[in-house]
């Protein structure tokens, strides 16, 4: 698994950072599910459907236990030991479908049911990995709104670059309310009405951070916990940066540095 491991070293230091410090067992399994997703993404943003269907098709002989590769040998095994339900990844293929064919997002709801699709998701298969409690309907619900907070952090921060990419996830209808045009996008400097979308849905963002800590409560486990936290923090951090930036997006690519990160680390380990 440790080609798996080299994935998330590149793509996503926070998350590395996270869930590295977990049993073999566990951050392997997170690791792989992450390598799979970030193949499907990747193929997915860079407008790819040949390498796209050769990803659905090795999902789907991941369910049907006819797995060829050592990654889809791999996602059996996690998927298999933790019952992982195949839906999930199911779900999320819709929602990366929707960034290959580039589809618009109209309204609220429609960018609601593609956070889910595309982080929702994982939520609700990281979970189980870091405990053995059982997971009812409520606690799905929690793990949900958490994995939206967490995909909505990433699109506020990436605005203006996923606009050069060729992605708008603003929904149509919340741009037309606010007046915000696609050249408020593509423009150099933030616009006032930009920002004033941007101080909406960061709001309504950090509120869905609130269930951070009833998600965290389900995990028993000080490493494990600890591993979902630092990953929840950073991410809330990001957020928190966007806000003392006065929201502006546009000045520079906000990230949580590595001495930030180890002050996270500090305070969510003795806070425990």
């Amino acid at each position: 698994m440790q080609a798996s491991e080299e994935v998330i070293k590149k793509y996503s230091s926070t998350f590395y950072f996270s869930f590295s410090p977990l049993p073999a067992y566990q951050a392997d399994s997170i690791y792989v599910i992450y390598d799979f997703l970030r193949k499907l993404d990747n193929a997915a943003d860079s407008n790819d459907p040949a390498t796209f269907e050769k990803m659905v098709a090795g999902w789907n002989r991941v369910k049907n236990n006819q797995a060829q590769s050592d990654l889809e040998k791999n996602l059996r095994l996690v998927f298999t030991t933790f019952e992982l339900p195949f839906y999930l990844i199911d779900d999320m293929i819709n929602g990366q479908k929707h960034d290959l064919n580039r589809e618009p997002i109209n309204s609220a709801a429609d960018l609601h049911e593609y956070c889910y699709q595309v982080a929702g998701t994982v939520g609700l298969l990281l979970v189980p990995i870091l405990t053995t409690n059982r997971i009812n309907h409520a606690n799905q619900q929690k793990i949900i709104r958490l994995g939206i907070a967490l995909q909505m952090t990433n699109i506020l921060r990436d605005i203006k670059e996923d606009y050069q990419n060729g992605f708008i996830y603003l929904p149509t209808e919340l741009m037309n309310e606010y007046s915000v045009s696609e050249a408020d996008l593509a423009a150099e400097t933030i616009s006032p009405n930009l920002r004033k979308l941007i101080i909406k849905l960061s709001n309504q963002t950090l509120t869905a951070y609130d269930y951070n800590r009833k998600v965290l409560d389900l995990i028993s486990n000080p490493t494990s916990h600890t591993a979902i936290s630092l990953a929840v923090y950073g991410y809330r951090a990001i957020l928190k940066k966007i806000k003392r930036q006065d929201f502006n997006v546009f000045a520079k690519r906000i990230y949580v540095s590595k001495l930030q990160k180890m002050i996270i680390y500090l305070r969510v380990k003795y806070a425990m």
